[in-house]
């Protein structure tokens, strides 16, 4: 015999070292995926072919992931005839996605890797697994010496090199089976305590008790233990083909579609030889992609289908880590019947500041958990309030962990995923975040924060997952009011026990947002001047969400019966986002300035970085949050950076939407004044009424959003911002109400049409400017017509360019011909359109600073000025500057009623802004 030379699999002792040059089989794997990621599909497909780091045993070639999916064992012979017969080659997804041809031709980078990385391992490498197994018994069959070393490869192909030599493997790593197991227990919160997978642990041991049999020549135990194995995997397939089609259909992902396909894929030729009806089911319902209409026989008949292949297969549910075989337990959590519960009991927050009308006292008792969490004798104990006490309805920890699901169209929890991503999971596609899942950012922060102590345990959960969950709730009374539902104004009760609790005792490090926001508040001289009991933010937003309150008070059903409502929410919740934010600012601002030794104070400034430098990615300045983000949580904390962190944050107030007054002056140090914030100067330009003008120019922070979204391929959310807007709410208006892109393609603003380039738009493309507009961004958004083979960055892109170089432009155009149309006779209106006209080319990013890159035609000026050497020191371009020197002239003659000259001034600035539209064009 060889003995084995090499460490161990996942604890699995191999009899045989060869086992090592195979496990290094999911090298492989990452190195393909890589390639995928990178576009580089002829070298992704040349590896999976020829292979690169599984050395054959006595060879200088390579053991390549196709070779071993053609089955050696007559019994996997047999399975694999299955997957190619009746002229349909389910094996060849495995090429398809690697490729990005055929129904993965259109698909991002992302969801390519994420298919060809499912189809290796689902239909490749479970193949590959089972012929090792096989292959194995025929040699003990035989009374050959060597059958553990087919059996060691089976195990090394099923864990694979990364999950290293440990029993149960690592917590981040891995690529192959053992790894889908490991996520499929954590998505369903089956693991065991040390949170692994359980169906992990039985396959090793029965790996294990096959070496013994076959090294005992035990041929018939050693089969039953490869069928018991087989059965064992397929039950994975099952729990990821449940997982994916749950998500899939709760919350039409079509990411969760995709891998439902394929691992739908690889079960199919299972099912045929079982049930012909299921795997009819089955390939109905998934065995498409794309489609428009996942699942035509409904979701319940797919998981039913589930459910009875697993009784004719013979699989012990208590081996599933999915509920699937408990019907009850697979319930959309939309459709409970939980009634509303009135407050009875006269239950109130703060004192009586705030009457809740439904009865939330549990989750106000939340405030108890967080006292018990931060006066922890140790972090362990902390910890485990944090994730298992339940008590408030929900643990702390599920605020975060359950994000994705609750939050998925939520764009401030969207945002902070963006913002906070540092790679990529290259398995699923999914974003990561300190190797732990992206849209998991609080928790893996928060647990970080226990191990450092329970005191920046404590303050982690209240500022990021009580934070957002608060966030969620505001969000959720939104949304269900605009689905005309009568119990939207629950969700704004929870919000109200979330910020504010029930009493804890004075000077309790485990109050909630309320008291955190007063003891921080009181640092910056802010107590309200109107009640010295209550600092002026806390005051802003109990104010705020008693407004939202009131809203439902006369009328439950309010929100069906008049159509406004929800703009009149919609505003209220924005305005209380804009003064939570501003807590989270004045948390950083005291974390820097506080005396604590160096190490703590790093440590706080670090946590409160976290919470709250997500919201200035936000504002569209991506190389600001980077230097931010950078000197504050990579390199840490330095005292020297003090002034300039506190200036560069400063910058950020009015995107933020609060103020310098706000936030305050922090002790004896002096704060900033709103006039610091320069308003009234647009690059140079400065508007008659500065806070309209700026109000308008934020729409190009809707740009910001949706390029943001397309760029983590949430498109449903994205079409939502373009459609309803955001940013820009139209006080002035309540007709308009909140503004958006959209609206800027409609004659839902000014529609004013009789100008020029109007009018060649509508001859030479047979619409008008706006419809082509709208037409060309919904196109790229449901990836249809033009853009139906186009990848996703490609989309994203044409949505940006249309955005700078046809709404910001020919909407400004409209807003300045009407006002020289107004000139004479309204010149009040002139100029306010005029204004109105310099935002939405300028927009509110480029007026934060010159070195900002915005979304509006001026940006396209600044980014084109390189390659065409029309660069200036100011500005950004020789064009843009004198587009500055325009509008100001343009705005003195209209306030002069020198209004034939202010017509010569539009033909000068028509000519100005033609230049990028050229200059992009060649």
């Amino acid at each position: 015999q060889d003995p084995a030379s090499s460490p161990g699999i996942v604890g699995y002792e191999p009899t045989y070292g060869t086992s090592f040059e195979m496990s290094k089989i999911d090298l492989d794997v990452s190195t393909i995926l890589s390639l995928v990621l990178m576009e580089a599909h002829d070298l992704a497909i040349d590896i999976y072919k020829y292979g690169r780091n599984a050395k054959k045993e006595d060879s200088i070639s390579y053991t390549a992931i196709q070779d071993l999916s053609n089955p050696k064992s007559q019994i996997v012979t047999n399975i694999y005839d299955r997957f190619i017969n009746d002229g349909v080659d389910y094996t060849r997804v495995t090429e398809a996605s690697i490729l990005g041809v055929d129904e993965f031709k259109s698909l991002s980078p992302l969801r390519k890797s994420a298919a060809a990385s499912l189809s290796i391992v689902t239909i490749d490498l479970h193949l590959a697994i089972l012929d090792a197994m096989y292959q194995g018994i025929d040699v003990c069959n035989q009374e050959g010496t060597d059958a553990n070393r087919h059996w060691d490869e089976a195990v090394a192909l099923f864990a694979g090199w990364a999950e290293g030599v440990q029993e149960r493997g690592s917590d981040s790593d891995g690529y192959l089976m053992f790894n889908i197991a490991q996520q499929i227990c954590q998505r369903f919160d089956t693991c065991d305590e040390n949170d692994n997978s359980p169906v992990n642990g039985i396959i090793i041991q029965k790996f294990s008790n096959g070496q013994d049999f076959l090294e005992q020549l035990q041929c018939d135990d050693a089969l039953n233990s490869a069928k018991e194995i087989e059965k064992l995997i397929e039950s994975i397939l099952i729990d990821n083909l449940t997982y994916r089609s749950m998500t899939a259909s709760s919350s039409f992902d079509q990411t969760s579609f995709l891998l439902a396909h394929i691992t739908a894929t690889a079960l199919v030729p299972l099912m045929r030889s079982v049930d012909e009806t299921i795997a009819d089911v089955i390939e109905t319902d998934l065995g498409t992609f794309p489609v428009d209409d996942y699942f035509p026989d409904g979701i319940d008949t797919v998981l039913s289908s589930l459910r009875k292949y697993v009784s004719l297969k013979g699989i012990d549910c208590s081996l599933l880590s999915s509920s699937l075989c408990d019907e009850t337990q697979l319930s959309d959590a939309e459709q409970s019947s939980d009634t509303v519960k009135p407050n009875d009991s006269g239950h109130t927050l703060v004192n009586g500041t705030y009457t809740p009308t439904s009865d939330v006292s549990d989750l106000a008792s939340i405030s108890s958990l967080v006292h018990t969490i931060c006066n922890a004798e140790n972090s362990e104990i902390a910890i485990e309030a944090y994730s298992s006490d339940d008590s408030a309805g929900l643990t702390i920890q599920s605020m975060s962990t359950n994000a994705k699901s609750a939050m998925s169209d939520e764009l401030m929890f969207n945002q902070y995923v963006v913002a906070l991503s540092d790679g990529v999971e290259k398995t699923d596609g999914s974003f990561l975040f300190d190797d732990k899942p992206a849209h998991h950012y609080a928790d893996t922060i928060t647990s970080d924060a226990f191990k450092t102590s329970v005191e920046l345990g404590c303050q982690s959960i209240k500022i990021l997952n009580i934070w957002m969950w608060f966030a969620h709730k505001l969000n959720e009374a939104v949304k269900g009011c605009d689905k005309g539902r009568s119990d939207a104004y629950t969700s704004i009760d929870e919000a109200a026990a979330l910020w504010l609790g029930n009493p804890t005792p004075s000077n309790d490090v485990g109050g909630l947002l309320f008291e955190m926001t007063e003891s921080i508040g009181r640092m910056f001289n802010s107590v309200d001047e109107d009640n010295s009991e209550m600092v002026h933010l806390n005051r802003q937003i109990i104010n705020r969400l008693l407004f939202a309150q009131e809203i439902f008070s006369d009328d439950k059903n309010r929100c069906a019966s008049d159509p406004d409502t929800v703009d009149d929410l919609r505003i209220i919740v924005k305005e209380i986002f804009s003064f939570t934010s501003a807590v989270l600012a004045q948390g950083l601002i005291h974390s820097m300035l506080d005396q604590r030794d160096e190490k703590e104070k790093r440590e706080y400034v670090e946590l409160f970085s976290f919470a709250f430098l997500p919201l200035l990615n936000t504002c569209g300045r991506g190389e600001e949050f980077d230097i931010l983000y950078d000197m504050l949580v990579i390199k840490k904390f330095d005292e020297a950076d003090t002034d300039d962190v506190l200036n560069a944050i400063q910058n950020f107030y009015n995107c933020l939407g609060f103020t310098c007054d706000d936030i305050g002056n922090y002790g004896l140090r002096p704060g900033c004044t709103d006039s610091d914030l320069s308003l009234d100067n647009m690059m140079g330009y400065s508007p008659v009424n500065s806070t309209k003008t700026n109000m308008l120019a934020k729409l190009d922070l809707d740009a910001v959003a949706i390029v943001q979204l397309m760029s983590i391929e949430n498109y449903d959310l994205a079409r939502d911002i373009y459609v309803n807007g955001y940013s820009y709410y139209d006080y002035d208006n309540a007709e308009y109400g909140f503004v958006s892109l959209y609206d800027l393609t409609q004659s839902a603003t000014i529609g004013y049409d009789d100008f020029t380039t109007y009018k060649l738009f509508q001859d030479y493309f047979q619409q008008s400017p706006g419809d082509l507009a709208d037409e060309t961004i919904t196109n790229a958004l449901d990836q249809q017509s033009n853009f139906v083979n186009a990848s996703g960055p490609q989309r994203l892109e044409a949505v940006k360019t249309v955005i700078s170089n046809i709404i910001s432009y020919v909407s400004s155009l409209e807003a300045f011909h009407f006002a020289v149309d107004q000139c004479n006779s309204n010149s009040e209106t002139a100029i306010t359109a005029w204004d109105g006209g310099v935002a939405l080319i300028i927009g509110s990013i480029e007026s934060g600073s010159p070195n900002n890159d915005g979304y509006f035609l001026y940006a396209t000026s600044k980014a084109m000025c390189d390659d065409f050497a029309t660069c200036a020191e100011e500005n950004g371009s020789y064009a843009n500057n004198q587009l500055i020197q325009r509008f100001t002239q343009g705005q003195k003659q209209i306030t002069e009623k020198s209004c034939s000259n202010v017509q010569q001034t539009l033909e000068a600035i028509e000519s100005l802004l033609a230049i990028p539209l050229i200059q992009s064009m060649l």
